[in-house]
């Protein structure tokens, strides 16, 4: 049982309260969730982030930038 695997630490709590059928049908389901996960590194998922959090900047901007452009200018145009 170490940090890095924290369902083997789950799955030896559970041994001692669950009867052993039950236990492998709770494994089984397990393993069938995070089968059709898609796990990124957490330093790889906080740059995306950050790229994101940037484009929607640059998008908030160049709406407003829109918005102006589209206002009729005081010369009555």
């Amino acid at each position: 049982m170490t940090a890095k695997d924290p369902l083997g630490a789950l799955f030896e709590i559970l041994k001692s309260q669950l009867p052993q059928a039950s236990l492998l049908e709770v494994q089984e389901k397990v393993n069938q969730l995070f089968s059709h996960l898609e796990l990124v590194p957490k330093k790889d998922f906080e740059a995306h982030r950050d790229v994101l959090e940037t484009l929607k900047q640059q998008v908030q901007d160049l709406e407003q930038r829109l918005k102006t452009l589209e206002q009729p200018n005081e010369n009555g145009q």
